[in-house]
């Protein structure tokens, strides 16, 4: 008769199911050795928190110490300068708290830049990994944390320039607030300011809470249900994903079209704190002219008053040198000089040349008015041009209804790109400006036409 197949042996059986527990016992240990001798969770904390920037004090003690050193150019930008700094921003915030263990891991990176780069363009946070953690941290996780912070960097920046005009503002107004001439170009730059702090607040809110505060959430749940280090792994790199997927929106179109509309407003935001920055310089200065020249004419007019009431001093310092005499009685006083007597031609003569002068005063106010007010108004197009593409580009890829999960993900996430055009326009002022939210389309193609012309 015919042989029959050979069946596997109860001995086979138990050696397999033998070398399953021993495997899924080994696999429990080392994710145990991982997360306790090595301490992996508190080493992707140390990440989350100073590579994708969520520890805040950090972040503005590190741009309140590098920012003038950030603005030379890329070319003059020295990693031991920096390393320093960064020291130093550890020690003046909370992260000095921290285990050195991760502090010193952090380090400073110049990328390669092209010509016209400052440092903020060209800095980079890295962390030293080291094995074992280096399994879960492999080469793709380290450049997708470094792309990561490149992104969050120049959102902060962006934060941390709008800031920096607010303040400017706020000094500048209480020292111009006199010059009538100034009140216009003075509010527009205010409102201007107002609309991009708005819109960069919001996108670093959005990225930090309801990007990295959820996605940690997930990851930190998922690690406390792991049996193993490759549901580790994985788990970590569906947490890079997901964060990468949010706050950058790669994928698809809204790769291509969403994310450079928010780099062009970050754009756009810099150059008007530069714009501010150097408007308040020249006002500032042409204001300290203009007060010297008022304090020399308020001179000439009591040399001239003087002059008129036959050498009397004026009121306030008839009653210092009284003070002064009482003070001093008994001793010399020193002779006064007879006053200068003025013609009625000569009087005529300086009064009309400080009225020329202080006319000429009030044209370069309103010229520099004028110019500066014309490149806040030209910035300001431009802006609101750019905000219309990118209210255009989530309104027409949230609207897409994506066939199944992998269309989704690959478009950004519907749901992504709908929460965003919620953000930026959560109180329905363009909706209310410009009609139905499909219209912003078509405004947003007339705005990047109107930028092409």
């Amino acid at each position: 008769g015919r042989s029959r197949p050979a069946q596997p042996s109860a001995g086979l059986s138990a050696l397999e199911a033998l070398v399953g527990r021993l495997a899924r016992r080994a696999s429990a240990r080392v994710l145990s050795v991982m997360l306790g001798r090595f301490r992996l969770r508190e080493h992707l904390a140390a990440l989350r928190r100073y590579l994708l920037l969520a520890r805040g004090d950090f972040v503005q003690e590190l741009m309140r110490a590098a920012s003038e050193h950030l603005s030379l150019p890329a070319s003059e930008q020295r990693p031991h300068v920096l390393l320093g700094m960064l020291e130093g921003a550890i020690r003046s915030s909370s992260a000095q708290h921290d285990d050195r263990e991760f502090l010193d891991r952090i380090n400073v990176a110049i990328m390669p830049g092209t010509a016209g780069d400052k440092g903020w363009d060209v800095l980079c946070l890295t962390y030293d990994v080291t094995a074992p953690i280096s399994a879960v941290l492999h080469p793709l996780a380290v450049r997708a944390y470094e792309r990561l912070f490149c992104f969050l960097w120049r959102v902060k920046r962006a934060e941390w320039a709008l800031s920096t005009a607010w303040c400017e503002q706020a000094t500048a107004t209480h020292t111009l607030h006199r010059h009538p001439e100034l009140a216009s170009v003075l509010h527009r730059a205010h409102l201007l300011r107002a609309d991009m702090g708005a819109f960069v607040s919001t996108l670093s809110s959005y990225c930090m809470f309801e990007v990295l505060e959820t996605s940690w959430k997930v990851l930190s749940d998922e690690l406390d249900g792991a049996e193993d280090l490759p549901a580790v792994i994985r788990a970590h790199d569906r947490y890079l994903r997901s964060v990468a997927r949010k706050s950058l929106l790669t994928g698809g179109k809204a790769e291509r079209e969403v994310a450079p509309r928010l780099g062009e407003l970050l754009d756009w935001a810099l150059q008007f704190a530069r714009l501010q920055a150097g408007m308040f310089v020249a006002l500032t200065e042409s204001h300290q002219r203009s007060e010297e020249q008022a304090e020399a004419c308020r001179r000439e007019e009591e040399e001239e008053e003087a002059a008129a009431t036959g050498g009397a001093a004026p009121a306030s310092a008839s009653a210092a040198q009284g003070r002064r005499g009482r003070g001093a009685a008994g001793r010399s006083r020193a002779p006064v000089e007879p006053p200068r007597v003025f013609t009625d031609a000569e009087l005529f003569s300086r009064r009309e040349a400080r009225e020329r002068r202080r006319l000429q005063r009030r044209k370069e106010l309103r010229q520099l008015a004028a110019t500066f007010g014309a490149r806040i108004d030209s910035v300001a197009k431009q802006y609101r041009g750019a905000m219309l593409r990118l209210l255009a580009s989530l309104d027409a890829h949230g609207a897409e209804a994506p066939a199944d999960a992998d269309a989704a993900d690959s478009a950004g996430g519907v749901e992504e790109l709908r929460f965003l055009f919620f953000r930026f326009d959560f109180n329905e002022f363009y909706f209310a400006k410009f009609g139905e939210p499909g219209a912003l389309a078509a405004l947003g193609q007339d705005a990047l036409a109107g930028r092409a012309d």
